[in-house]
């Protein structure tokens, strides 16, 4: 069991870690359209915009693809005139053109490195920190603050906010609190959230 929970999370489906942190990026695969339940993603990993529509031979393994070639994909995806969204997001966390940029700045990743999955959730936890997460967690900043943070990230969560609440509650299976108290205890590091 635990070696398949194991190949679950090296697919990029359910994580096998039990971390707040992967809880909440269930969710946001799950309201980006990333997460390995769909029958379009065969890889989480390696999904763009589209499930592969506005790139020349569909949805390709970007785990092996170096950075470079990553933001020429982007450009492709930006410039085909079927895309109306102005949008270019790759990869599991579906992170956009700009984005991608500022974040092989600031966390010092070379043109040469590969788009794999410790990239990716290298800079998955980059935006996350980048929304507040690690101020929301420490009760600096509001629920409402936090929320208005991830939903200007990730756009699937603005469009279905019961994804939001779900993080904000780090996907609870109800144990006999409300969603409220169980945010408290998943800001104190609790194990008590399922």
């Amino acid at each position: 069991a635990e070696a398949a929970a194991q190949a679950r999370s090296d697919a990029g489906g359910a994580s096998a870690d039990n971390t707040p942190e992967s809880k909440i990026f269930d969710f946001v695969t799950q309201a980006e359209g990333t997460d390995k339940g769909r029958k379009q993603v065969e890889d989480p990993y390696s999904t763009t915009l589209g499930y592969g529509a506005f790139i020349k031979g569909g949805e390709r393994d970007l785990k092996s693809t170096p950075m470079s070639e990553i933001d020429k994909l982007q450009t492709e995806i930006l410039r085909n005139p079927k895309n109306n969204t102005n949008g270019s997001p790759v990869g599991k966390y579906q992170v956009v053109q700009a984005t991608l940029r500022d974040a092989k700045k600031a966390l010092g990743i070379k043109e040469t490195d590969l788009f794999n999955k410790e990239t990716q959730d290298k800079v998955g936890m980059w935006l996350l920190n980048r929304r507040g997460y690690q101020d929301w967690k420490d009760g600096k900043i509001t629920d409402a603050k936090f929320t208005a943070n991830m939903k200007n990230e990730w756009d699937g969560l603005r469009a279905n906010p019961e994804f939001m609440k779900k993080i904000l509650a780090t996907k609870t299976q109800g144990k006999g609190k409300d969603w409220k108290e169980e945010v408290l205890a998943f800001r104190k590091g609790g194990d008590e959230v399922a």
